[in-house]
């Protein structure tokens, strides 16, 4: 809703020194919409950083992310954008 401030910033940071720890509770936490088992690709962002070591988007991610305006520095989503036909990428 309105973003991430650097008290979220913060709080993410803790989440993940913790290995425990699972990102719904910084849903729970600040209110905002969470689906287990789903992926945040296919929600509409400026920017998205998939984690690129973990090589974790398909194909499907990849359009869902282009569809929906992202940028994305990860070159698995680079190359994934690149495979897509023009008329997947001209809206």
């Amino acid at each position: 809703p309105e973003g991430i401030t650097s008290e979220k910033l913060e709080f993410v940071k803790k989440l993940k020194e913790n290995s425990s720890a699972r990102i719904s509770e910084y849903a729970k936490k600040y209110n905002v919409n969470y689906v287990e088992g789903k992926t945040p690709w296919e929600v509409k962002c400026d920017i998205a950083l998939p984690c690129a070591t973990q090589n974790e988007l398909n194909e499907a991610d990849a359009k869902a992310l282009t569809e929906n305006g992202a940028h994305s520095a990860n070159i698995g989503t680079y190359k994934l954008h690149l495979s897509l036909s023009s008329e997947d990428l001209i809206k």
